[in-house]
């Protein structure tokens, strides 16, 4: 998230990049994260278990959540160590100098645009399912001018009300899915396995570890969450608790929806709103209008910190620019979506490609990385597991990427044009 939003969402209208500390607790920190983080990436999550199975999923799940932890400690030492800096490129200005400062602050705005085309369309095939059906490029178009609307309001009170609102559907789809799977029971004929399906695949499964991995990401706003912190030292707290409560929900939403909708129905890789109910039901209409209305406030917030943050890599404030500029700004970001999203209309694979072209790299490399350069007091242990993290998540975001675009030119082979209803 960009600085100054973030911390005017965070402090109020008076806050300012420049201010020195924050007066923000721990408590409240961790429930940011969490908003920032629990969101569309654990639709995927149960498509996720049927790729891998029980087996492989635990060890997936269970190991990139003790790296996240690793990432928010590498990122508090970092912080603790340059306590000026107020964003991501400011550390990375510290460790790097002014290339790695461009670089990063390039590759967290593309990874902005990609999560806009997730958002995009995630919004798109929750609508249709609320409506009872459509044509997607239509309900896509709908999206795009709900979109476009909302992001005109720029104030910072009714974006910090959006993101309450968001957060409270949040709430309310997902506990609809962790009651409704088990009173509707298990479907007929699905299959589970503890071990890797013989239906999948290196590609299949390569997309649903960076499933997981996307699901865990959204550290490119640690520093800006410790700037505003009233003790930066608590910083861990937000981490482990917050953390904590996303691996029990992600354990529980994969698990319970691979059990009772089985791997037959989730291959197909749509979130998992898209399999709690007959299609049409009163139930999934209403479990799928939440959805939308919790992305919908997702893209809106994030449309909002793009746009500011374009103008701000051109050396201009967003809040002074006239209402057309504006427009056009964010009509372009939403326009963009629209044409990927429906050139690429893969959930799980456009998830999984953004996850492995920036999500890895942003979020678990660079911290370790800088975490090398610029902490003194790191341990010889804690150096060297760096170093190794430092490989072993560059390998992985290649290696994801790769497995990403593969699966979604496979795609492009059976399920026939982009822009087809």
């Amino acid at each position: 998230m960009d600085g100054s939003l973030q911390e005017e969402l965070l402090g109020g209208d008076d806050a300012a990049v420049s201010k020195p500390g924050g007066e923000t607790t721990w408590v409240k920190i961790a429930l940011i994260i969490v908003t920032n983080f629990l969101g569309a990436g654990v639709l995927s999550l149960p498509f996720s278990a049927s790729s891998l199975g029980y087996l492989a999923y635990g060890v997936a799940l269970v190991s990139i959540f003790a790296v996240s932890l690793l990432s928010g400690r590498a990122f508090s030492a970092c912080f603790r160590a340059r306590p000026e800096s107020r964003m991501m490129s400011d550390v990375a200005r510290e460790a790097f100098g002014p290339r790695g400062e461009r670089l990063v602050r390039y590759v967290q705005y593309f990874y902005m645009c990609g999560v806009l085309v997730i958002f995009h369309l995630t919004c798109a095939i929750a609508l249709r399912r609320a409506a009872g059906g459509g044509c997607a490029v239509l309900m896509s178009a709908i999206v795009g001018a709900c979109a476009l609307v909302a992001m005109q309001a720029r104030s910072t009170s009714t974006l910090g009300t959006l993101s309450a609102l968001g957060t409270g559907c949040i709430l309310v789809y997902i506990g609809i899915i962790l009651v409704l799977l088990p009173v509707r029971g298990r479907r007929p004929g699905a299959r589970e396995d503890v071990l890797p399906p013989p239906s999948s695949s290196l590609v299949a499964a390569g997309v649903a570890v960076m499933d997981v991995v996307f699901a865990f990401s959204g550290q490119v706003v640690y520093v800006e969450l410790q700037a505003e912190m009233r003790t930066p030292a608590h910083f861990m707290r937000s981490v482990l608790s917050s953390n904590g409560l996303m691996f029990c929900t992600y354990a529980a939403i994969a698990c319970l929806g691979y059990h009772f909708v089985g791997a037959e129905i989730l291959a197909s890789g749509e979130p998992i709103t898209s399999a709690v109910a007959a299609t049409g039901s009163p139930v999934d209409r209403v479990v799928n209008a939440f959805l939308f209305v919790q992305v919908m406030v997702a893209y809106t917030i994030e449309g909002n910190i793009v746009a500011r943050g374009f103008y701000l890599m051109a050396g201009r404030d967003a809040k002074t620019v006239a209402r057309s500029a504006w427009t056009a700004a964010t009509g372009g970001l939403v326009a963009a979506a629209f044409v990927v999203s429906n050139l690429v209309p893969f959930f799980s694979d456009v998830m999984g490609l953004m996850s492995g072209l920036c999500a890895g790299l942003l979020c678990y490399t660079f911290p370790f990385a800088a975490a090398l350069v610029l902490v003194d007091d790191l341990g010889a242990a804690e150096r060297a597991l760096y170093r190794a993290l430092v490989g072993a998540t560059a390998l992985l975001a290649v290696l994801g990427s790769t497995a990403s675009i593969l699966d979604i030119a496979r795609h492009f082979d059976s399920s026939g044009t982009p822009f087809s209803c």
